[in-house]
């Protein structure tokens, strides 16, 4: 929330020194983040319920966070290296730019997927923050990234006005924030950095429900993001920046539901474990 917040606050800056169509840009990464939703399968909701189950064991929460970890390393490097073969099409033939060069556009979306799957990797470890109910360490974690990514881009852009340039400088800030949770993950559970254990019956284990939440999250991100996917062919650079901000707007009033939702799950999932059914304090 805090981060949608700080964005629609920054725009009208973006498009004075960036311009138009790199805010354009900026729309795109922002429906590619959209769509690491799907990507996640529900996983971070996964390690979420795992790590603030009772009845699970320490050993059994590490080795469910290595494992989501492995998957995810290893998709966003195959994700990485497609990346590279897709910029061509994507800056030549998908989109309509007209001050924008394919040379710019071209790492531009490289960076957009790191970006993408840095975020990912940040997802699963924010659901087990939230699964071990540390939400006033997650909350400052959350803000000064915030702010690092939004706010103190502002002389970086300043100074060097190139897309590429913000794109670096956020993907510099996910990864370093996905740092922070998996360091805070690791102090509360051991969990090595480095680990070469796979276990695919820990995997089967837990693919019901992540499958169950990969279903409804992939319907709602469907219809949620692909009116954003076509006008984007469609649609001039500039004019698709603009549509992309008045989307942006009338969208804010559905991030008032995350922080009670991310307040509540823990002591939910507790409670449904121990077959506790008190009701909620008032």
């Amino acid at each position: 929330m805090v981060t949608v917040s700080l964005g629609i606050v920054m725009v009208s800056i973006y498009v004075l020194h960036l311009g138009v169509e790199a805010y354009g840009l900026i729309a795109i990464n922002a429906v590619l983040l959209g769509w690491v939703l799907v990507l996640h399968f529900g996983l971070s909701r996964t390690l979420c319920r795992e790590l603030g189950s009772p009845r699970a064991g320490t050993g059994s929460k590490a080795e469910v966070g290595l494992l989501l970890e492995k998957m995810i390393l290893a998709t966003s490097a195959i994700l990485f290296v497609l990346s590279i073969f897709i910029a061509p099409y994507f800056a030549e033939r998908w989109l309509n730019a007209s001050t924008l060069l394919p040379s710019e556009i071209r790492p531009a979306f490289v960076l957009m997927m790191l970006t993408a799957t840095a975020r990912w990797l940040g997802a699963i470890y924010r659901g087990g923050v939230v699964g071990i109910d540390r939400q006033v360490a997650l909350a400052g974690i959350v803000i000064t990234f915030a702010v690092l990514r939004v706010v103190l881009i502002m002389p970086i852009i300043m100074i060097w006005p190139r897309i590429e340039f913000f794109f670096v400088w956020q993907l510099l800030a996910i990864v370093v924030e996905a740092a922070a949770m998996r360091t805070l993950l690791g102090r509360t559970f051991d969990i090595p950095f480095v680990s070469a254990r796979f276990s695919w019956r820990v995997l089967s284990s837990r693919a019901k429900l992540s499958l169950s939440i990969a279903l409804a999250t992939m319907i709602w991100t469907c219809t949620a993001q692909i009116d954003k996917i076509a006008p984007a062919k469609m649609l001039p650079l500039a004019d698709f920046a603009v549509f992309s901000l008045a989307t942006l707007l009338a969208s804010g009033i559905l991030l008032l539901a995350n922080p009670i939702q991310q307040a509540f799950i823990p002591r939910l999932t507790t409670g449904a474990d121990g077959n506790v059914c008190s009701p909620l304090p008032r």
